[in-house]
């Protein structure tokens, strides 16, 4: 079937296709928007889209809270990637990073052992003020998925904006302070106090895990493109 013969309301889908593919293409930002908090939090079921139908103000509210912590981090490290020259060790230990700034000092899931989500992993696996076994899953969560995998998607659908940045220095900290207040409102809302050798010893594994991201060799675990040889 050639282009001639196609259905008018397949001309319609493609057209619909191509203007929103050039939208998101003149609008890269919103793609990662799209992409996180969408895939770990509404994608995989983290936060209910019940709450849309039930009271929308709250929901609303919600995603802004979500893009004001997802979008942010995404966005920041992939700026300090690119200005560091690193690769995806870099990107996978600055995830972690970013899941202690969200579980940890805002949201505090790591250290409460009543919190909502963590449930018996609260009982079983809590030493010393910490979630062990719930932390571990879940800083693997936002390192990979949070983190790691909007990247890696962003990457195939936008090929041309390899190696560029996505915002300008100042907005660089523009979007550091954004995450700083989202911060500081989760925070507000959830009331958690763990204690300063808690807030002291991960503000402390925060900048040593950037210093590492920063300081490891760009070639680890950055995936080869060479073919393999034929065997004779």
């Amino acid at each position: 079937m050639t282009f001639s013969t196609l259905p008018a309301s397949n001309y319609q889908q493609m057209g619909v296709y191509v203007r929103i593919s050039g939208y998101i293409r003149a609008h890269p930002i919103l793609l990662l928007v799209l992409l996180s908090p969408g895939i770990p939090e509404y994608l995989s079921g983290s936060s209910s889209w019940a709450v849309l139908v039930a009271n929308p103000i709250a929901f609303a509210l919600l995603v802004l809270l979500n893009v004001g912590l997802y979008t942010t981090g995404v966005i920041l490290i992939r700026e300090a990637v690119l200005r560091w020259r690193k690769g995806w060790a870099s990107i996978f230990i600055l995830g972690v990073a970013y899941g202690i700034v969200e579980e940890g000092l805002a949201l505090q899931t790591l250290f409460n052992p009543k919190a909502e989500p963590v449930h018996e992993l609260g009982v079983y696996g809590h030493w010393i003020g910490v979630n062990w076994v719930w932390t571990t899953g879940l800083l693997l969560f936002h390192a990979t998925i949070s983190i790691g995998l909007p990247l890696l998607l962003f990457g195939l659908a936008l090929p041309n904006l390899k190696g560029k940045s996505l915002i300008s220095p100042t907005r660089q900290k523009i979007f550091l302070i954004l995450l700083t207040l989202d911060c500081i409102a989760l925070y507000g809302i959830v009331r958690y106090w763990p204690g300063w050798p808690i807030v002291i010893g991960s503000s402390v594994a925060i900048f040593l895990l950037v210093f590492l991201a920063y300081r490891i060799p760009s070639k680890y675990a950055s995936p080869s493109f060479s073919l393999p040889k034929n065997p004779r």
